[in-house]
């Protein structure tokens, strides 16, 4: 009745964000409530096809993150560029190596992959001997 908006607005967000990434959402988040409106933010952090699924089903309003695919009944707008990187840990046998590193060499090792493809990954760059999988860059690490 007064003009404002009201109700809440529920955002899913995919978990392996950088920070900065997550800053500016944050500032948007922040912009937004000095609008002086009655909106409440729900945000979840879900993988890539439980956000499409949950967007078709209204669960949520918006998704931010990686997308591979695009959904016909889905509006989908870039707004963050990440940049990849490969890591191995301590007890791994190129860990202490400083030399730039071929594909050659590292497809004689065992890989752990994301259960979605990772956008810009060109199929060629893709490891051979992938021996497991997650569903999210933490469950990776």
């Amino acid at each position: 009745m007064d003009r404002k908006l009201v109700g809440t607005v529920r955002i899913g967000i995919i978990g392996q964000m950088s920070i900065h990434n997550h800053a500016m959402i944050s500032q948007a988040i922040a912009l937004f409530r000095h609008r002086s409106q009655m909106v409440q933010f729900s945000i979840s952090i879900l993988s890539p096809s439980e956000l499409e699924a949950r967007l078709l089903t209204g669960d949520i309003q918006v998704a931010i993150g990686y997308f591979w695919q695009r959904l016909a009944n889905l509006e989908y707008t870039p707004i963050l560029l990440e940049h990849q990187e490969v890591y191995c840990g301590q007890g791994h046998p190129l860990f202490k190596c400083v030399a730039k590193i071929s594909k050659e060499i590292l497809s004689d090792y065992e890989w752990v992959w994301t259960s979605y493809p990772i956008v810009g990954v060109p199929p060629s760059l893709i490891p051979i001997n992938i021996t497991e999988e997650a569903d999210n860059m933490e469950a990776v690490a």
